[in-house]
């Protein structure tokens, strides 16, 4: 066994991409995340395995490096189902409101984006995403930020839209 100091990296990232090809990409990326959160017993597993005692066995290694690999899938499992309860959350209450066809599709896509994304989207991406034009959708995100459902911050040129969580 080695130690995670540059070799720990390389065999996480062979790792991962064995794991994205065989499962799927985002428990590769899960991998690394779940390897940072519990960094203590990944280096733990590294130590006892290096140990002269075990012999070159990397039983221990395997079963805590599985163990951490779940935790993490778990996490995100957690995580999805979450973001996916808020989801089914918002969109009830969002049906409940007196919106026209464009406003609620802009709204959909505003919702989605802020939970799933983790950021706001900028207008040229809900050009994108909603297929109406910008002018369009401009006036309907003024009238959505009027509403308080929506606000609007500015990234040098770019009108950056976020869905205000606490508005329904």
């Amino acid at each position: 066994m080695v130690s995670p100091d540059g070799n720990g990296r390389l065999s996480r990232y062979i790792s991962s991409y064995y794991l994205s090809k065989v499962l799927d990409p985002i428990a590769a990326l899960r991998l690394s995340i779940a390897c940072k959160n519990r960094q203590k017993d990944y280096y733990e597993a590294f130590k006892i395995t290096n140990d002269v005692r075990n012999k070159g066995d990397i039983t221990y290694f395997v079963l805590q490096f599985l163990d951490i690999l779940k935790t993490g899938l778990e996490d995100y499992l957690d995580d999805l189902t979450d973001k996916v309860n808020q989801y089914h959350y918002y969109q009830k209450k969002q049906s409940q409101l007196d919106l026209d066809h464009s406003s609620r599709t802009i709204l959909e896509t505003v919702i989605d984006y802020t939970l799933f994304y983790l950021e706001p989207i900028t207008l040229t991406k809900l050009v994108e995403l909603t297929h109406l034009s910008k002018s369009t959708i401009s006036n309907h995100l003024n009238k959505l930020e009027k509403d308080g459902l929506v606000e609007k911050s500015k990234h040098g040129k770019n009108c950056l839209f976020r869905f205000k969580k606490n508005s329904l």
